[in-house]
This record gives structure tokens, sequence and C-alpha cells, in this order.
């Protein structure tokens, strides 16, 4: 179902994510300065059958400021925002489709969605439950990486959903177009004097996560 570096295979699509429309968005909350760090198609097939009951919910990343919850963040200060997703559709997304459901003002909450609830449809933040992204070809939408969503539930008239999903970050975070084992800072002599995982790590050499290819 995905296709990660797409800006690699289709110029067309390097032109997309490039767009005056989504970088004039995206500016103000990551800095003139941001670059992509992952770039993936997306296509679910029709019908229920691989996703019955859609995905469950979960953030991309962080939660990037995290905080127990009896701990509101300060209505005075700017929530920091580090990466942003969008999706750009290429075909059109109804209910029935299973569109990605998101839930405003999560990503303000500091903790990843309550462990024992990640498949309730009625899950909620301060009173506020799914918000569901409806769109037609051509649209775009833009979430934050520590925002609770999920793919909601697809029924057997899903027309499925296909999508190019990219993610945008300030220019302080790492890209993650190309895994670590592809592409990184070390040299095979400092590989080698690695003896441990934590050791690996500490030279940047990672397992693949959510954004890497």
């Amino acid at each position: 179902m995905y296709r990660y570096q797409m800006f690699n295979h289709s110029a067309l699509c390097q032109v997309a994510i490039g767009r005056a429309e989504i970088l004039d968005v995206l500016a103000p909350l990551l800095g003139a300065d941001c670059h992509v760090i992952a770039c993936t198609s997306w296509r679910n097939p029709p019908g229920e059958a691989l996703t019955p009951n859609g995905l469950q919910w979960h953030i991309d990343g962080g939660p990037q400021v995290p905080r127990p919850e009896a701990t509101p963040w300060p209505a005075h200060i700017a929530y920091p925002v580090f990466i942003v997703g969008t999706h750009l559709y290429l075909q059109d997304v109804a209910l029935e489709d299973g569109p990605t459901a998101c839930i405003p003002g999560s990503h303000r909450s500091g903790r990843v969605p309550p462990l024992d609830k990640v498949w309730d449809l009625d899950l909620a933040y301060e009173g506020r439950h799914a918000a569901h992204h409806i769109a037609k070809a051509g649209d775009v939408d833009f979430r934050v990486s520590d925002v609770w969503h999920r793919r909601w539930p697809p029924t057997p008239q899903s027309a499925g959903r296909f999508f190019l999903q990219t993610n945008y970050a300030r220019r302080d975070i790492a890209q993650r177009v190309l895994p670590t084992d592809q592409l990184n800072h070390t040299t095979a002599a400092a590989r080698q004097r690695a003896g441990s995982d934590r050791e690996r790590r500490l030279l940047g050499l990672h397992p693949q996560g959510y954004f890497d290819a």
C-alpha cells in the first residue's frame, strides 16, 4: 500500500510538495527553511477486508512537549509545532471510505492516546470528538505530528484511498527519507567500534521508524 521517496520517483510529486499554497501554511509554523522529512504514497484498496476496523488512534511523532494529564498547556503561550503531515488527495474520500479522523486540540495534551481506548470510536479530548477528513481529489489536509488520529473504519462500499503523504519539519529535525543503514554520517571504522545497539543509536544508526523509507 505504500511507496516511499516519492519526490525521487516522480517529478510531478516534487512539484506538488513545493506548491506555494502548501508552503504558505507551513512557513509560519515551521519556518521558511522547513524541509521534507518523508514523502510516501498511500493506496488503500477498496472494501473493508484489509482493515475492517481502520487503524487505531496514534500519533506520528512526539509528544513533542510531554506532560502528565493534570498539566494543561498555558493558554497565553503558543504551542510549538515541529512536524506537520499533509495529505494531497488523488481521489475523493467519503465517510464510507475510512477517512483520516483527528481529535481537535489533542496535540496540546502532551500525551499519547489512552492505550486502553485506542480502538474507541467515541474517544474525546476535552469534550471534542473525532473530526473526519472528508475530501475531494486535489484537496490537501494538514495535521501536526502529535495530534491523536486514526483511519476511520471503512465500509464494504469503500472505494479505497489514494493520496500523497508528505511530512514537513523544522530545519533542526533530521530527514528520514532513507533509513539510517543506507544514509548516515558514520565511517566503516566507527560502525565497527560500536559494539552495542545503544552505541549504534548514539551514532545515529537507528532502526527504521515511522518516517523512514
